[in-house]
């Protein structure tokens, strides 16, 4: 699907995974510290506002059914110049602004606009869904495609890898994209 989608792009641009399979222990890091963000950022939420926001934002890594990182179903991408320079998917916020994550284009710049719109043409065609609250997220037999495609089941559950991260430093760093 994703050899499909990169050969449907015009010349001198590349599909760049971001990120595929995480491991348990990094999607435990990342859930914590979203928690501990929404929790500064909304002080005046309850705890079960809290849960669902930072939800939104990052799977709980304990939850009845798996992050769809975690199956090895999800994938985050993004489009590169020749350069490899991202192109602009965000403006006029930055990348790291939960502001600029969702599929929605309100407040975005033509060319960000343009660029979500192509992203979705090269990949819709190929089978692979777009999680509504991360433009970049994309996937295809987990449960989130599962629920957006109407199937009676995820194809893929959980899959556990021997961790071979060797990553120590802030988690912050996780969320950011160069």
């Amino acid at each position: 699907m994703l050899v499909q989608a990169a050969e449907a792009l015009p010349e001198g641009l590349f599909l760049s995974v971001i990120e595929g399979y995480r491991p348990i222990s990094v999607q435990r890091a990342m859930h914590a510290y979203t928690l501990d963000r929404v929790k500064k950022e909304f002080p005046e939420m309850s705890d079960k506002e809290i849960e669902i926001e930072a939800g939104k934002r990052s799977a709980p890594p304990d939850a009845i059914t798996p992050p769809p990182h975690l199956t090895g179903g999800a994938v985050d991408l993004d489009i590169v110049d020749t350069d490899g320079k991202s192109l602009d998917f965000t403006s006029p916020f930055s990348r790291i602004d939960w502001q600029s994550a969702s599929v929605s284009v309100e407040g975005l710049s033509d060319e960000a606009i343009a660029n979500r719109a192509l992203l979705w043409k090269i990949l819709e065609p190929t089978g692979l869904t777009s999680y509504v609250d991360e433009w970049w997220h994309w996937s295809y037999g987990d449960n989130g495609w599962a629920l957006r495609v109407n199937a009676p089941h995820a194809l893929y559950g959980k899959i556990e890898l021997p961790e071979r991260v060797d990553w120590v430093g802030d988690i912050s760093k996780l969320h950011e994209v160069k």
